[in-house]
């Protein structure tokens, strides 16, 4: 039985969640960090461990450190491989909520609070890109993931609603997210421009904020409650079909993370049945046969919140199949993390970058001249990794291959 102090977080859920672990190691096979380093406590199996004997109190927090559940991309692939259907998403997570609590969040969990703000977000990204044109140091180099923050944000620059170009058949509500909106903006701009072509009126509340993945991911939960909230608000008061982002970790946080901080919120459950994945939307959408042929060998990344928070596998492959002129071929480890992991790429930039460096050997290995994935964080790593190292590889979002291809029109 775990000890009083305990009881908020190991509840009967998390135990017997962490009872069902068969100690296997199937886990380590999927693991970019366990892999990295070969440490089997920052793997499932050995956390779990460490989780089981904190219960038990055989150890104290103090003496496991925060640092060994922050070592972690929350790639979630170990539950997908998991042969006993161990929900790491909820152990993980609770961890993180229950270090936060015992020792403190530190000054990472006092940054996370503070850019919860969107008004504070916005200025301190405002001069932080002011401060890049006059320090090199502060863009991305070896070691160091600083990306470029992009001029204008996307929000400020586009329009409250995008006409349908054809006949309207849904009113669709989109969600920028924060990658987008301050790094690359063509990533939205293409989903926007696609979904106008293919018959939605496109709604963009401006009063959405940041989808409160990182406040959620590091155990601020009050910070992510306010913020999904808020966002549930913004598009119930849009009067939208359906609601879709080109984000795969905000379309994640909506599944996954707001299923968990907003149970039983009768605004979140009217929200979740308008959520569609982008893909799946636009495949239900149909691409006509009207699309411009132009060659491309592609070779797919699986972004995490895809594939392991999603379930969404085969329809990014199926409109990569569909597009005049791709040719798709797989990678190896095509499933595995790309090394962004939000935060970690901030505060793990060396495995970060090791682990970045082997999903770019691996699509260099299919021979593809461009890499597709679905989450804007993916794209970006992968995108600044390549460019710091010269490698001569283009990654895009799969969106923005239906875009190059869309006939125009007027």
């Amino acid at each position: 039985m775990p000890s009083p102090q305990h009881t908020q977080i190991f509840d009967q859920e998390f135990l017997a969640e962490l009872d069902k672990c068969a100690a296997c190691a199937t886990c380590h096979t999927v693991c970019p960090v366990y892999n990295l380093t070969k440490d089997d406590t920052l793997s499932a199996r050995g956390r779990i461990h460490l989780l089981k004997a904190l219960a038990e109190g055989k150890l104290d927090a103090s003496s496991i450190g925060k640092n060994v559940f922050h070592r972690c991309l929350l790639c979630y692939a170990c539950e997908t491989a998991c042969p006993s259907g161990v929900k790491t998403s909820l152990i993980w997570i609770k961890a993180r909520e229950y270090f936060a609590r015992i020792i403190g969040a530190g000054w990472k969990g006092a940054a996370i609070r503070s850019v919860s703000h969107w008004n504070r977000l916005n200025n301190l990204l405002k001069t932080g890109r002011r401060l890049q044109e006059i320090l090199p140091s502060l863009r991305s180099q070896e070691g160091a993931f600083r990306p470029q923050i992009a001029e204008r944000f996307l929000l400020n620059l586009l329009p409250d609603t995008v006409p349908a170009k054809i006949h309207k058949r849904y009113r669709v509500g989109y969600f920028v997210g924060c990658i987008s909106n301050f790094f690359l903006g063509n990533i939205g701009l293409a989903a926007i421009d696609t979904l106008s072509a293919l018959g939605c009126e496109v709604v963009i509340p401006k009063d959405q904020v940041c989808c409160g993945a990182p406040a959620f991911n590091n155990g601020e939960m009050n910070a992510a409650v306010h913020l999904a909230q808020r966002n549930v608000q913004a598009f119930l008061a849009a009067e939208v079909d359906f609601i879709t982002s080109a984000d795969a970790t905000c379309g994640g946080a909506f599944v996954h993370e707001y299923n968990q901080l907003l149970t039983n919120d009768p605004d979140y459950n009217a929200f979740s049945r308008k959520y569609r994945e982008i893909h799946g939307l636009i495949l239900e959408l149909g691409l006509d046969g009207n699309l411009l042929e132009l060659p491309a060998k592609i070779t797919y990344h699986d972004s995490c919140h895809l594939r392991h928070t999603q379930g969404v596998r085969t329809a990014p492959r199926a409109i990569l199949k569909s597009l005049p002129g791709v040719d798709l071929v797989e990678m190896e480890g095509s499933e595995l993390c790309c090394g962004f992991g939000g935060s970690y790429s901030l505060f793990h930039a060396a495995e970060a970058t090791a682990i970045t460096q082997e999903k770019l050997n691996c699509a260099l290995s299919s021979g593809a001249s461009e890499i597709a994935a679905g989450s804007p964080g993916c794209i970006l790593k992968l995108q600044q990794e390549a460019n710091i190292h010269k490698v001569l590889i283009k990654v895009k979002h799969t969106i923005e291959f239906i875009y190059e291809r869309l006939p125009v029109i007027t």
